[in-house]
């Protein structure tokens, strides 16, 4: 019987370390944070494992995060599990526990992230984490598996959208640990992330890629001071956009769809842009002063 027990204790303690190897408490990621419009302006994203919580039946890491990405449908605590070598999230909006990352996947597999479609119909987007390739390398004398991953986004609407990135194992995707987004935000003009900065934690000590001076570099340049102050409107809209300028000279523009391509361009003529050409959708409007420069970004939609 003593045996039998003891072998018990030794399955659950070993399930128990399998199923935390992700996030350790006190583990810590750090991101640069970047303004669609103001680049000069330069903070950084944290989020750090804080503690242990039982939610859903499941045994998770509570993340939180210094402040969110505003276009991202993320709340700002996060909690996530890990077993067989695969990482969970909870998705507050199905509810539910999702795939985040598969170390076990090789080249030629994926699997699926479902979103919540953005359209005013009720539906579920899906986003695919495809592995184009793999390999590993040693940080601080520990080897990890490294993932070269194409993120392909599947939506009536708009086809053929996807992305790349890399995914370590023990730190995440790259780019940022939650680096997909509903299909609202491909076009979003608030802040985002740029990039891994640093991660560390107890065991496996601190990583630097070399992307800020430090960890937690933050600078406030004088871009947004110096930029004109410009409104759009109406924004949904239907045939022109209005364009408030606070300052005199002469503004261009240019409009991009969901996939990068141009589809009009020209000058800002009395205060306003005819976009009757344009089909129903989201676009990109960019706006330029008369030295060229990228003033405004913003994301518009027309009904």
């Amino acid at each position: 019987m003593k045996t039998i027990i003891q072998t018990i204790v030794l399955l659950l303690l070993s399930n128990f370390c399998i199923a935390q190897d992700w996030a350790p408490i006190g583990a810590t990621w750090y991101y640069t944070e970047l303004f669609m419009f103001q680049q000069a302006d330069t903070d950084y994203l944290k989020i750090e494992s804080v503690k242990d919580t039982m939610v859903q039946n499941k045994l998770c890491r509570k993340l939180i995060k210094r402040h969110n990405l505003q276009c991202a449908d993320r709340p700002n605590t996060e909690f996530m599990y890990s077993e067989n070598n695969q990482v969970y999230f909870l998705d507050t909006i199905f509810n539910t526990f999702q795939l985040l990352y598969d170390f076990n996947a090789g080249p030629g597999t994926q699997w699926m992230i479902k979103i919540k479609e953005y359209t005013s119909t009720p539906g579920v987007d899906s986003l695919f984490v495809h592995v184009d390739d793999t390999t590993s390398i040693t940080i601080n004398g520990i080897k990890i598996k490294v993932q070269y991953v194409t993120y392909y986004f599947h939506n009536e609407v708009i086809p053929g959208y996807y992305y790349q990135s890399q995914i370590y194992e023990r730190i995440g995707d790259l780019k940022y640990m939650f680096n997909f987004a509903p299909s609202t935000s491909f076009l979003c003009d608030m802040n985002f992330s740029d990039g891994l900065r640093c991660y560390d934690d107890s065991i496996f000590g601190l990583y630097e890629t070399g992307n800020a001076v430090s960890c937690d570099y933050a600078t406030v340049g004088v871009y947004e001071k110096n930029s004109p102050q410009i409104e759009v409107y109406p924004n949904p809209f239907s045939d022109f956009l209005t364009i408030k300028l606070s300052t005199n000279g002469s503004f261009s523009y240019r409009i991009v769809n969901i996939l990068g391509i141009e589809i009009l361009s020209g000058m800002v003529e009395d205060s306003r842009i005819d976009l009757r050409s344009l089909l129903t959708g989201i676009y990109s409007l960019e706006l330029f002063d008369q030295n060229g420069k990228s003033v405004v970004c913003k994301k518009i939609i027309k009904n």
